[in-house]
């Protein structure tokens, strides 16, 4: 998780970076604008609308870098949420079965759910069935 956090750090400083030399780039090109603006030949007039072009291409991109960095953001951060709630339930399994001396099979089985939990594709059901199987096996213990 924290490899995952530094990635995401270090990605997101990379684009901090990549987005501060578009910035300066752009100033440039406004400079080179106002320079061009000043002349009247047709080439510089030309020359003046493709700066123009590349300098809103830029903005665009910037802002598209915005976004990206913003969404992928909240993908870690919900992963790292998930993986919180998977190792509390797996704290709480292990409490369990430290406990309990029950047969083979129980333990078998046990360990099938908590494998599939932490292989599952959708975390946060498979913390669900694996409360409803500590709440069966608690009940089992019970009787």
């Amino acid at each position: 998780m924290k490899a995952t956090l530094s990635s995401a750090e270090e990605g997101r400083a990379r684009a901090s970076a990549h987005s501060k030399n578009m910035e300066k780039e752009n100033w440039s090109l406004i400079a080179k604008i106002t320079s061009l603006q000043t002349s009247r030949s047709p080439w510089r007039r030309t020359r003046l609308g493709k700066l123009c072009d590349l300098n809103a291409d830029l903005q665009v991109q910037v802002h598209s870098f915005d976004g990206f960095l913003a969404e992928n953001e909240h993908l870690i951060l919900e992963k790292s949420r998930q993986v919180e709630e998977l190792k509390n339930v797996v704290e709480e399994y292990s409490s369990v079965t430290e406990g309990v001396s029950g047969p083979s099979a129980l333990d078998k089985t046990l360990d099938k759910e908590v494998l599939l939990l932490l292989q599952g594709p959708n975390p946060e059901h498979m913390a669900l069935e694996f409360r409803g199987l500590l709440s069966r096996l608690v009940q089992y213990l019970l009787m």
